[in-house]
């Protein structure tokens, strides 16, 4: 049975750690340079964004997805040609800059249901765990002392 607390106390760790809510991190990522490959047609558009964030203490930095770069964000010269990429300016906005993110070093996702799904599923997963925990601290309690 204890096997089973250690298991679930260190996916809950893991799962703090990657929400940024443990001690000494912060659950947002900021986007510090975007880029996109433009081939003329707005669906096949495709965008890479880096940045940093606070994981564990430390700041770390590298790629971050499911940033939603939008159309009127300026390009910055030189210009790039079709199937290149070329940077485009991340506003100062810190609504846009400064995103919600799931991190571990070199990488971050700022996808917003991917967020919300494990943010969720780590507090289902501290309740379920509660349960036996407590159980086992009880029945300990319970148990008479022999000498």
């Amino acid at each position: 049975m204890w096997y089973r607390l250690v298991i679930g106390g260190l996916a809950i760790v893991g799962g703090l750690a990657i929400t940024g809510v443990a001690p000494g991190d912060s659950s947002r990522a900021t986007i510090e340079h975007c880029y996109v490959m433009d081939s003329g047609h707005p669906e096949t558009r495709s965008t890479k964004c880096t940045g940093h964030w606070s994981r564990f203490g430390a700041t770390f930095t590298g790629e971050i997805l499911g940033v939603e770069v939008v159309p009127f964000w300026p390009a910055i010269p030189p210009y790039a040609g079709a199937g290149e990429w070329g940077e485009v300016a991340v506003p100062d906005d810190d609504t846009v800059r400064v995103v919600p993110a799931l991190a571990v070093p070199g990488l971050a996702t700022v996808t917003p249901w991917m967020v919300w799904t494990v943010r969720v599923a780590l507090v289902v997963e501290a309740v379920f765990w509660t349960v036996p925990l407590v159980h086992l601290v009880r029945s300990r309690r319970r148990k008479p002392v022999t000498a």
